[in-house]
């Protein structure tokens, strides 16, 4: 191996890594606001369905849906309780 391999083993390195650091913490920022929009779209869930009068819904079938589907029974729930009043 010689000096010109060496030099570019260490470049490819260091351009992995900003590509690493660059990369990792902008999905992990990306998840934790999924998560929280998620955990916001529960609350809105569970205060409809106290408006309405029924029993939450269990936290852990909720976590396992997707924002979308959240949003959408959010959103039915919510004019549900328009309907209502």
């Amino acid at each position: 191996m010689n000096q010109n391999d060496v030099e570019k083993e260490r470049y490819e390195a260091r351009l992995k890594k900003q590509r690493d650091d660059t990369f990792f913490p902008r999905a992990y920022y990306e998840q934790g606001l999924a998560e929280g929009r998620a955990d916001g779209l529960i609350g809105r869930i569970h205060l409809c369905e106290k408006l309405l009068g029924r029993e939450p819904s269990a936290k852990e079938p909720l976590r396992n849906r997707s924002v979308a589907e959240l949003q959408s029974i959010a959103d039915q729930l919510e004019a549900e309780v328009l309907a209502s009043h």
